[in-house]
């Protein structure tokens, strides 16, 4: 790893303009609309990629779909639990408003919903930590 950043200005900004392995066609664009942004990217630039721009680039990405959506996934998992906690909290106050039959169908399927919500963060938070310790120090 070069932490000093040496090799910094061998990133091309052309490289999304060229043949890039990805494609950021769908994303959000921050200084145009998308119809500005088809315009610009369609004017391909002369050259050849190199390798650093796409290291660059291709680890960007990674992490953008990859550890990045695990933690977005993971902080709306933790919201969705808060708030079926709050429900089944209410549910069981109202316990005796229900019948013994509807209450058990009930009962089964919210278990299962709760134990998936309560496991999905934790498999989230293990993808994360196993990806932060698999990097070479």
């Amino acid at each position: 790893m070069d932490a000093t950043f040496s090799k910094i200005d061998r990133i091309d900004v052309d490289y999304l303009r060229r043949n890039p392995r990805v494609s950021i066609e769908d994303e959000t664009k921050i200084n145009a609309d998308q119809k500005t942004a088809d315009a610009f990217y369609a004017q391909k630039a002369d050259g050849n990629n190199n390798f650093i721009s796409e290291v660059f680039f291709l680890t960007v990405a990674a992490h953008h779909y990859g550890t990045e959506a695990a933690v977005t996934q993971q902080e709306q998992r933790k919201k969705n639990l808060k708030y079926m906690e709050k429900d089944v909290e209410r549910f069981e106050a109202e316990r005796a408003r229900y019948s013994q039959v509807g209450f058990h169908v009930w009962e089964r399927r919210r278990g299962r919903m709760v134990d998936s919500s309560c496991r999905t963060p934790d498999m989230l938070q293990g993808l994360r930590l196993s990806s932060k310790c698999s990097r070479p120090h």
